[in-house]
């Protein structure tokens, strides 16, 4: 701990401040109703933010996963996953409801998204106010309720 110590250096920079702790670098962001923070580990290379209720750990900038948090019981309420697939395409991955179980797939620049039912994802497309998927062959009415996509007849 004496070393720990020893090594604290905190600076401002304009309206934020920013304390180093030998390879962490804590940046607070101050007079914001959020309480912003971001910490920063060997020079950017990873670092998490704190905005409010939102925690993300992010792996360089086109990786992370965020969590929200419900301020009443400190459960987590919902998951967002990015992450580059292995030709360097990024796609958002979500779990509206924290179940472990994936709800939505999407991908930068692509309109629409697709949504995960029966074990797989399927592209989902929005007519009037309704969401579709075409699954074994027909066009599918489907809606998110309660826990998971389900079809609607």
């Amino acid at each position: 701990m004496l070393l720990a110590k020893k090594s604290v250096h905190t600076e401002r920079r304009g309206d934020q401040k920013i304390t180093k702790l030998g390879r962490f670098s804590i940046v607070e962001q101050m007079g914001l109703a959020t309480n912003q923070c971001i910490v920063f580990l060997d020079d950017g290379r990873f670092f998490w933010t704190i905005t409010g209720d939102l925690i993300s750990v992010n792996c360089g900038p086109d990786q992370s996963a965020s969590l929200k948090v419900d301020p009443d019981n400190g459960r987590i309420k919902s998951t967002v996953i990015e992450l580059l697939g292995d030709n360097s395409k990024g796609m958002l991955i979500i779990d509206f409801n924290a179940d472990g179980i994936p709800d939505k797939r999407q991908f930068p620049g692509v309109d629409g998204f697709q949504i995960f039912f029966g074990g797989q994802f399927y592209d989902s497309f929005v007519e009037g106010t309704n969401r579709y998927i075409t699954f074994e062959g027909r066009k599918t009415k489907v809606r998110f309720g309660k826990d998971r996509w389900r079809t609607e007849e």
